[in-house]
């Protein structure tokens, strides 16, 4: 019986340290971008752009943002500002930027904005950025290259973190790892890659969010890969975004991710049957894998240390592995961001306070879905 059980520890522990290793090297080893799908047959198309920038409070932004798209390499055709129930001057200091400005008298959420301003673009191509980020002058034109071929329904751009203190460098490391790593892989292998609402491009026809979603851009996610339409990520298309302020709101923000991602699975119930037609489940469980590596590396450090305590060779090895193979993992995205590798240093507290506490609101998450109790809406900033 005792060696029936060591050979069950010994297997399980090879398991999991192969599965891994294998796992995070191979997003590592295949994270460079694909190579620009234009091609001779392919014409060189000059689409009608329309950006759209839903904004809430955000007098003191507004400005800056319309300043650096009009010196867009790409001609942008319009600038469509949705003042979304500001009671400051947002409404105002747009209007003397000489933009195309609705106004919601009540605040509606980001998605009933965007929608508002879709019906009212003229443009083949729709790209939307939060009000207070900052994108490159050649972001729209990276973003819009991919629309000649007609399959690909989005294209999504890479977020850059402001660095601003402490919660900047969480962020930042969080991001880099998505934008670096993780949407490169899944764009190469069409593996699911997710929109992310603060700088994203899509056809018109296309653009229409849920206005009851959470996550807005998740949700469109799920319905676009479920039409059969590709969502291409462009790593050209750079965009610069804040952190959230405060450690409250940062948690505040997180906890509507995490809702909104669970609430989107609710109301799309098996979509990973057509999203991932090969793997069904386990891809969607893979793909949750990639976004969770500083909570693999708190795991891993957590059973590294009970094993030194236990004496127990085998899950030293494995804990080992897994605690290396995490932290290269990060340390190559930060390496391909061109950070600070001084960010690294916050490896633990993101691992640990951070990735921890998200964990238990992710469960606090499922519980209340469980339960129906109702998803909460204040963050819907």
């Amino acid at each position: 019986m005792e060696s029936l059980n060591l050979l069950i520890r010994v297997a399980f522990s090879l398991f999991v340290m192969v599965f891994i290793v294998l796992h995070y090297t191979s997003i590592c080893l295949f994270s460079s971008p694909r190579k620009s799908s234009h091609s001779g047959h392919v014409k060189n198309v000059q689409w009608k752009v329309s950006v759209i920038i839903p904004a809430h409070n955000e007098e003191d932004l507004i400005e800056g943002l319309i300043l650096r798209l009009r010196g867009s390499s790409y001609p942008i055709h319009e600038i469509i500002v949705v003042d979304d129930g500001s009671t400051d001057s947002t409404y105002e200091v747009a209007r003397n930027m000489s933009v195309n400005v609705l106004r919601n008298k009540e605040r509606l959420g980001k998605p009933a904005a965007s929608n508002a301003a879709v019906r009212e673009a003229k443009g083949d191509i729709v790209v939307i950025f939060d009000a207070d980020t900052l994108p490159d002058k050649d972001c729209v034109g990276h973003l819009v290259k991919h629309f000649e071929l007609e399959d690909v329904g989005a294209v999504v751009g890479c977020a850059k973190v402001l660095e601003n203190g402490f919660i900047s460098k969480l962020v930042g490391l969080e991001f880099n790892l998505c934008f670096y790593l993780i949407e490169p892989f899944s764009d190469k292998f069409n593996f699911f890659p997710i929109v992310h609402g603060a700088n994203f491009a899509i056809k018109r026809e296309l653009a229409h969010f849920r206005e009851d979603a959470l996550t807005e851009d998740f949700d469109l996610t799920v319905n676009l890969t479920k039409k059969g339409y590709k969502i291409r990520f462009q790593p050209e298309a750079v965009n610069y975004v804040s952190a959230p302020s405060s450690f409250f709101l940062l948690v505040r923000q997180r906890e509507r991710w995490l809702e909104g991602i669970l609430e989107t699975c609710v109301w799309n119930r098996g979509f990973w049957k057509k999203v991932f037609p090969r793997l069904g489940f386990l891809g969607l469980f893979l793909k949750a894998l990639e976004y969770v590596i500083p909570l693999v590396w708190a795991s891993s450090f957590s059973l590294f240390c009970i094993s030194l305590l236990l004496n127990d060779f085998f899950l030293l090895l494995t804990a080992l592995a897994s605690v290396m193979t995490c932290t290269l993992t990060m340390f190559y995205a930060q390496f391909r961001s061109k950070d600070k590798m001084t960010c690294l240093l916050c490896v633990p507290f993101l691992s640990y306070f951070y990735n921890l506490f998200v964990a238990w609101l992710f469960l606090k998450s499922l519980v209340l879905r469980v339960f129906s109790r109702k998803l909460v809406t204040a963050g819907k900033e």
